[in-house]
């Protein structure tokens, strides 16, 4: 397919990246293990006792706020995009979801 912006407009076509802004399995996009796993265990989950940067930990509430806050960051820089994907990475692997008791 043409890159050139005149023939895909003439033929009404587009280019995949230009209407997503992530697409796919996208956790580790949102919340990189490389950037935050180290400092912040908790934001993955906890599989056999053992966190796993694998997933996030979806019953942690400073996930839903993190994945929130990169998104509205990642919509400014990118607002033409009109897809945005939250898509979990595909490992056979089953969290235990444990809520701290008070």
């Amino acid at each position: 397919m043409s890159e050139d912006p005149a023939y895909l407009n003439w033929h009404g076509l587009h280019r995949f990246e230009d209407l997503w802004g992530i697409w796919g399995h996208s956790y580790n996009k949102l919340i990189p293990p490389s950037v935050y796993f180290k400092k912040h265990p908790e934001y993955y989950a906890l599989v056999n006792g053992v966190r796993q940067p694998t997933q996030l930990c979806l019953s942690n509430p400073e996930v839903l706020k993190k994945v929130i806050d990169t998104l509205k960051i990642m919509m400014a820089e990118n607002p033409d995009a009109i897809y945005w994907s939250v898509a979990p990475t595909m490992v056979e692997v089953t969290a235990v979801a444990m809520r701290a008791k008070s």
